[in-house]
């Protein structure tokens, strides 16, 4: 019974993680239907025109392959680094305080749970920063300075917006997305802080995508470092003060220190986007008021409707509550033009968004 049964386990687990690869296969069909679709004759109309190039010898492409592709793997996988530093010594240190190995090895697994809730909400920023790379790149190449500084702005403002409303999203409805993703609402406290570093890494990923199309990967690479170190440094010690508490703790604290390594190499952009109007106070406001509203609705139907223990009801209120959300965020962003016309045509469905608002607009003042 007990071979059958660690048998289903590492059946499950051996699904679980297949699944990622049939997702990548599915990503990779969808992608090559468009390519193929925009690109039905690439060579219809090309003239071909030789030229000469000068061909990088090996030692130079393995050093770039390395150092760049290296750093931008290590950043990639920046919270499983920092999942790797908590294995080495979360349980180690609640155990050595005299916790039961039991209740040690359940406290960890609910303080894992914090990652992929981060991951979900870090795939706004890092969408963000991947559309915009092609155009960092090619104004940074074209030595178009201004351009550069402006769609740099444009990024960081798009990026610390939407990582914003995630993060405090997510903290609104936390109670029934953690029934809904795992079964229970333990751990709410811990997965609090732990979610805001939602917001600290999509920024990070988007300050990367500027360095990147800069060709200033130590940059990178030294924020890296040093948010490693404070991970590191200082877990040991909350764990032993604060339990798995302090591992988030130190977790958001690494992060924070990785950002704030980076905003410094960034001055000038970072100043621009904190300078640019009354963003910050606009931005402010809007994710209080939405957080504020969804709080009350999500916290009130947690008190009052008796249904804590169903992850299908938990999953339906997730849905409404986070619906919700992004209503009262897109009414107040449109209402008080927090995103420029060219910034809302970046969004998906974006233009269509900013159609209909103009249009209902245009409605009211003919009234």
């Amino acid at each position: 019974l007990f071979g059958s049964a660690i048998s289903d386990y590492y059946t499950m687990g051996t699904w679980a993680m297949s699944s990622a690869t049939i997702a990548a296969v599915f990503a990779i069909l969808v992608m090559l239907y468009y390519v193929f679709k925009e690109t039905k004759d690439p060579l219809d109309g090309l003239t071909i025109t030789p030229v000469e190039i000068e061909v990088p010898t090996f030692g130079h492409l393995f050093k770039r392959f390395a150092f760049e592709g290296g750093t931008i793997c290590l950043l990639s996988s920046i919270l499983v680094l920092f999942q790797l530093v908590d294995s080495f010594s979360v349980y180690n240190v609640l155990t050595e305080k005299g916790m039961l190995p039991e209740v040690a090895k359940d406290l960890k697994g609910i303080y894992d749970r914090g990652q992929p809730l981060v991951q979900l909400g870090m795939v706004v920023g890092v969408g963000f920063s991947s559309s915009y790379m092609p155009m960092l790149s090619r104004a940074f190449k074209k030595g178009h300075d201004l351009e550069f500084k402006r769609l740099s702005a444009s990024l960081l403002r798009m990026t610390m917006t939407f990582s914003v409303v995630a993060t405090m999203g997510m903290i609104a409805i936390l109670p029934w997305l953690n029934t809904a993703l795992f079964g229970d609402a333990k751990g709410q406290a811990v997965l609090l802080v732990y979610v805001t570093s939602i917001f600290f890494a999509s920024v990070i990923m988007s300050l990367h995508g500027i360095f990147q199309s800069q060709h200033q990967y130590p940059k990178t690479l030294l924020a890296l470092t040093a948010g490693l170190a404070v991970k590191a440094s200082t877990n040991y010690l909350f764990v032993a003060m604060f339990g798995t508490l302090g591992a988030s703790l130190a977790t958001a604290l690494g992060l924070l220190v990785m950002m704030g390594v980076m905003m410094a190499f960034a001055k000038d952009i970072m100043t621009s986007v904190l300078r640019d109007g009354n963003f910050m106070q606009l931005l402010a406001g809007i994710a209080l008021g939405m957080t504020v509203i969804v709080s009350v609705l999500s916290y009130g139907a947690w008190h009052f409707t008796g249904m804590q223990d169903s992850r299908t009801m938990a999953f339906v209120f997730s849905i409404v509550f986070a619906f919700i959300g992004v209503v009262i965020f897109l009414a107040g962003t449109m209402k008080w033009n927090l995103f420029t016309k060219r910034e809302w045509v970046l969004i998906p469905k974006g233009k269509s968004l900013l159609r209909k608002f103009s249009r209902k607009e245009e409605n009211d003042e003919t009234r």
